[in-house]
């Protein structure tokens, strides 16, 4: 899996962006046949939206992303070239539209140095009426994320996430208690997986969360 992050204040009307820019990306040295056997890049970056239940973007029905290949996540689907894609020192801009008088009302864009990178994207309409919060994965990058002024100026004029104003946004506020970790091990062929399966069944999925 790769790290993410998401953030506590959520999206809920007019049209606001966050942007990132990717500091350093790992480069790793392979035998060409390994790397033939890819299904994915070694580095990578996905940045979208994802509801509050939500954690790794594109892999369940409450998130959509774009990736530094190019590709669209929704609704668990991945469309191939749908946007341009970016590397280190890019700087991309997500700009997410639920101003209800505007022509691309409810749609998600991606820009690139300050240009538009792909088309507006409708929002699924699972997301209607929730509250939406900007989420990034990645894998063997570095990322600089930005709520606040913008690091490359865009061709119109759009809040950024920190400027949005109350009744456009919301913020969740973060649990009081602690969180416990637990890390199971078991030996092969020994119940392990058994045992993992009745753990998630007895505790319900808004207090756990399962990693792998």
């Amino acid at each position: 899996k790769a790290p993410g992050a998401k953030k506590i204040a959520a999206i809920q009307s007019a049209a606001q962006k966050w942007l990132v820019k990717i500091i350093e990306s790992v480069t790793w040295s392979e035998e060409p046949s390994a790397k033939s056997r890819m299904q994915s890049a070694r580095s990578q970056v996905r940045l979208g939206l994802a509801t509050a239940a939500s954690l790794f973007l594109g892999e369940d029905q409450d998130s959509i992303c774009f990736d530094s290949q190019g590709s669209f996540y929704k609704e668990k689907r991945k469309v191939l070239g749908v946007s341009q894609k970016f590397t280190t020192g890019d700087v991309v801009a997500l700009l997410v539209n639920l101003d209800s008088t505007s022509p691309n009302a409810f749609t998600v864009s991606l820009f690139k140095d300050g240009q538009r990178a792909t088309p507006p994207q409708p929002l699924p309409d699972c997301f209607r009426g929730k509250a939406l919060y900007p989420a990034l994965s990645f894998r063997n990058v570095a990322l600089h994320y930005n709520f606040g002024p913008l690091l490359v100026p865009l061709p119109f004029t759009c809040r950024v996430l920190k400027d949005a104003s109350a009744k456009d946004a919301t913020v969740k506020r973060a649990h009081e208690s602690p969180h416990e970790v637990i890390f199971p091990v078991a030996l092969p062929d020994e119940g392990g997986f058994d045992w993992l399966d009745q753990f998630l069944e007895s505790n319900p999925p808004e207090s756990t969360v399962c990693l792998t």
